[in-house]
């Protein structure tokens, strides 16, 4: 039983379709009380088994292993007692809104990984915000259908995710006029000398892009550095061009260079909007950026850099039919995790029916 729940957790988060399976969780917290058990067990076991990537990525940027069991087992902990119900004798859609939205309201939802709410995407395209409504309701009818051993409350919201992902597929947004770069990167610049370094060895690429007729080239997360006059010049941008890149800067209020990602030949810095705790120090949200777009050549954007397509950041952040773009940088990722990112990413995409752009650094072969 609970190697199952592990394997359980792991289908659940595992790409390309990373989070259509959550639908299930509610149903599994409906029998954790039912065996009312003295502890979230089966919730637990179920993250466990979603994180099981955390430990070997927190160990591929360089941290130790003690660190790294910590936050996979907290991470798991927090799921399980976040989502243990307090009411006395709650209904299936009591038991399913809880389970969904404790791990996805503001400030904790930023911050957690792979949310039970990315779900939505998968099941419910297009429908924004009301998708996370569709959803509680369809986790409802599986606890009713499994209380009541008749197959008619899953009716109704099969037959609406059906319906919503034909339209989805004859129907698709459209394709932004963006070339995202994806390509083997070492670690992030860390001074001017390195900045210029990876400018160097970054331009072959981009100008071949430019001389493929890209009209905006999007580079990963952090392979910039902090742009200068002396490394700028070498992507040689053509008039009415643009190139995004994920850099670092100074912004106010910060003692160290934030990360996010620069709009050339603009100049204009975007920062990130959530930096990832515990791996990350020195780095912080930048929140009030909420909602806002990128702008590019007239166009809106919603930005998203690395970890904020794995939380339920995006449901407060993307707008529907704004094209996104999504850059990260898994120089150091030998374990799969940013391609879960980029399929909860995916899913975020598709509920509020944008395109969606992405750009990542690779782990050098």
């Amino acid at each position: 039983m609970h190697l199952l729940l592990i394997a359980a957790g792991f289908l659940a988060s595992h790409p390309p379709y990373s989070g259509c399976g959550f639908l299930v969780l509610p149903l599994l917290v409906w029998m954790q009380r039912e065996a009312r058990l003295s502890a979230p067990w089966y919730v637990f076991l179920f993250f466990l088994g979603v994180g099981l990537t955390i430990p070997f990525a927190v160990v591929d940027v360089g941290e130790h292993w003690q660190l790294a069991i910590t936050i996979w087992a907290g991470y798991a902990l927090v799921a399980g007692f976040l989502t243990w119900v307090p009411f006395r004798r709650p209904g299936p859609f009591a038991v399913s809104a809880w389970t969904f939205g404790t791990l996805s309201i503001p400030a904790l939802g930023f911050v957690f990984v792979a949310p039970p709410t990315s779900a939505a995407g998968w099941w419910f395209p297009g429908t924004a915000t009301a998708g996370l409504a569709l959803t509680v309701w369809a986790g409802a009818a599986g606890i009713e259908a499994y209380r009541t051993w008749r197959a008619k409350p899953l009716l109704w919201p099969l037959g609406a995710a059906a319906v919503l992902n034909a339209a989805a597929c004859l129907a698709p947004p459209a394709a932004a006029p963006l070339t995202p770069v994806s390509l083997e990167v070492p670690q992030p610049p860390r001074n001017l000398a390195t900045s210029i370094a990876a400018a160097v060895r970054l331009a072959p690429t981009v100008k071949q892009a430019w001389a493929h007729g890209a009209q905006t080239v999007v580079l990963p997360e952090n392979v910039l550095g902090i742009p200068s006059a002396f490394d700028v010049p070498l992507f040689a941008i053509p008039n009415g061009h643009a190139m995004l890149a994920g850099g670092v800067a100074m912004v106010p209020g910060s003692d160290v260079p934030q990360k996010g990602a620069w709009l050339l030949p603009q100049g204009t810095f975007y920062p990130a909007l959530q930096p990832i705790p515990a791996i990350e120090p020195g780095l912080r949200s930048h929140w009030s950026a909420l909602g806002k777009a990128v702008a590019i050549d007239g166009a809106a954007y919603s930005l998203l850099v690395c970890f904020e397509a794995s939380t339920s950041l995006p449901a407060y952040h993307l707008r529907y039919g704004r094209p996104i773009i999504l850059i990260g940088n898994g120089w150091w990722d030998h374990s799969g995790i940013m391609d879960i990112e980029a399929g909860l990413g995916r899913s975020w995409a598709r509920l509020f029916r944008s395109d969606i752009t992405i750009a990542r650094g690779l782990p050098r072969s």
